[in-house]
């Protein structure tokens, strides 16, 4: 006599990747009353840091979503002094703004550290890890989300990275690559074993 093994119905996780572009993107200087600049984005520590902030329309997941992961992926146009320095990025809490009005008193607040990553080269795209404020924002029920990016040793380092608003110099805009889940049936065939 034949015992089955795997007669019963059994599911599987089948992940598959998304990938969004930004929405807004701006840089604004701390403590600064100017509008910020939304025609490249730009981190700088130094005397008056400059800060960027990028969002991303989430209308498409909804809550209950399995979110896997989630990687921020801006292009670096230029490295400062071509030196390598650390970057941090943040979540930020949901408030909305312009990226052709925003400034410093505007800005939606910065909230918890997600990742800092080191840069060592300009001239290609580099991963910052979101999955947290991605997973949270989606689980809140966030139609977007937005991005802080700040250099991290308050230094006289910094980048520049391509802006939505692209051009045929400047053609990399920003990303967010989601990773999510969906529960399939497996559809494995049966094994058997000799009782």
């Amino acid at each position: 006599m034949r015992k089955c093994i795997n007669c019963c119905q059994s599911w599987k996780v089948v992940a598959s990747a998304h990938t969004l572009y930004a929405s807004q993107d701006a840089s604004i200087k701390e403590n600064s009353s100017t509008n910020g600049d939304w025609s490249k984005n730009e981190v700088y520590g130094g005397s008056t840091p400059v800060i960027a902030l990028v969002e991303f329309d989430l209308s498409s997941f909804s809550k209950g979503d399995s979110i896997q992961s989630a990687t921020f992926r801006p292009y670096v146009r230029t490295l400062k002094n071509n030196q390598s320095s650390s970057f941090s990025i943040y979540s930020t809490t949901a408030k909305d703004w312009s990226q052709s009005s925003v400034k410093w008193s505007t800005r939606p607040p910065k909230d918890q550290l997600l990742d800092t990553i080191t840069i060592t080269k300009s001239g290609s795209y580099v991963d910052f890890e979101v999955t947290n404020a991605i997973q949270d924002a989606i689980e809140n029920g966030q139609s977007k989300v937005t991005l802080w990016i700040e250099d991290s040793e308050k230094e006289y380092e910094g980048f520049e990275f391509d802006s939505l608003n692209k051009n045929a110099s400047y053609p990399n805009e920003p990303e967010l690559v989601i990773v999510s889940g969906v529960a399939e049936p497996d559809t494995t065939a049966p094994t058997f074993s000799s009782a």
